[in-house]
Formats: structure tokens, sequence, C-alpha cells
């Protein structure tokens, strides 16, 4: 009798907790706006290099794995555009120049969701907590002077090809009943390791670089569609 007992109390949460699970899936669209963290070998601030945010995309597919009401899984498969910007004269003294790099990676999220009780016909307010990891697709560094001819190359000789954020985000959910759900927020992507050691400077054609320590991190506003 208690084995019985014990299987149908087993068997009645199992079930319980298969019902309030659910996994979504959606769209992603984001406008970002990405900032740059420079500094030489020594993490000291370069003298004379200014530095400058860039706008850039962020758009794919995204998905959550609803294991509670209020808790889940965030994940997705997402192309990025970004990039960095500064000037400088390297060495000292000689001509400034203007050097632009810009990125496209496929970034995969891994965060938990978590979301409050409904507020009011299917509002919540929802929160991200987590990381991901950013593979370079490709590059492309375009280095300007004044008088000098425009250098661009799409080599990423430098640029790392794995990159981990520590990413956190709020933003609200609408839930739409049967026409699906649509998710509205920020998030910030904090990188974890460099996305290139090199200062890059170019003369005669030719590119030359700097040791340094170069960061990109980006806040993004998610425009989000779950089916």
């Amino acid at each position: 009798m208690m084995k019985k007992i014990a299987f149908v109390v087993v068997f009645l949460l199992v079930s319980k907790l298969t019902f309030a699970q659910e996994v979504r899936f959606g769209v992603r669209l984001s406008p970002i706006l990405a900032f740059s963290s420079i500094s030489d070998k020594d993490k000291n601030a370069v003298s004379g290099l200014t530095k400058s945010s860039r706008v850039g995309f962020a758009g794919g597919l995204m998905a959550t794995y609803q294991f509670a009401e209020k808790f889940g899984i965030h994940s997705g498969l997402n192309i990025v555009l970004k990039g960095f910007e500064y000037e400088g004269a390297f060495p000292a003294g000689s001509t400034r120049q203007t050097t632009k790099v810009n990125l496209t990676t496929v970034e995969i999220p891994l965060a938990l969701h978590m979301r409050t009780n409904e507020i009011s016909n299917g509002l919540r307010i929802r929160g991200l907590f987590g990381g991901s990891f950013n593979i370079l697709a490709s590059s492309k560094t375009d280095i300007t002077s004044a008088g000098a001819t425009p250098f661009s190359t799409k080599k990423s000789d430098g640029i790392y090809k794995l990159v981990p954020d520590f990413l956190f985000g709020a933003g609200v959910e609408w839930s739409l009943r049967d026409a699906g759900m649509i998710d509205l927020g920020f998030r910030f992507n904090l990188p974890l390791f460099l996305a290139t050691d090199r200062i890059s400077t170019v003369s005669n054609n030719t590119i030359s670089n700097t040791e340094g320590r170069i960061k990109v991190s980006y806040l993004s506003l998610d425009l989000g569609y779950y089916f």
C-alpha cells in the first residue's frame, strides 16, 4: 500500500512539473550601442588616445525554457554587428590616425530568466542574468590619416575568436493569449575577455601593431516576439 501511495505521489508531482514546463521560441531585433575600453599592455590609459562609441545591430532567434512559473532558462542564436573606434598618434609625435574596427559575431546567450506574477492583462516584468559566448565570424579594420591613402583589411589577426560576456537585463513581457507574446527590454553585455590585444596603425600602406588591451561592451534595446 505504501509503495502504491508513493508511486501516486511521485506521478502527480512529475505530472504537475511537466505541465508547468513550457518552451517558447521567438525572434529578436536589437539596435545596440557599443562601448570600448582601451589600455596599454600594463592596463594603463593610453596617452593622447580618444575613443568613440559605435552604433550596431543584433538579431536572431531566442528560446526560453520555462521550468517554473517565475523561472526559466534563456538562450538563442544571434548575429551581432558591433565595433570600436579610436584616434591617436603611435608612436607619439607621429600623424594622428583614426582606426575603425567592425566585428560580426555569432552570439549564444545562456541566462536565468526571471519574471513576476502577472501584473495586468498578461503583463509581467522580467529579468535576465547570465552570460553569452561570442564567436567571431568576420572583421574589417579601416585606418585613415591626413594626407595618406585610407587603409582597409579584413584580416582578423590579433582579434580573439571566442569572447565570453556577462549579461544582465530587464524588461516586460506582454502575453497576447492566442497571438503569442511581445518581449521588450534592455540588456547589457559586459566582456570577460579582450576583443583584441593590439592597437593598430598603418605606415607605408602596411599595418603595424602596438600591444594593448581592448574590450567591447554593448547596450541593446531588445524588441522580441515569442510565437
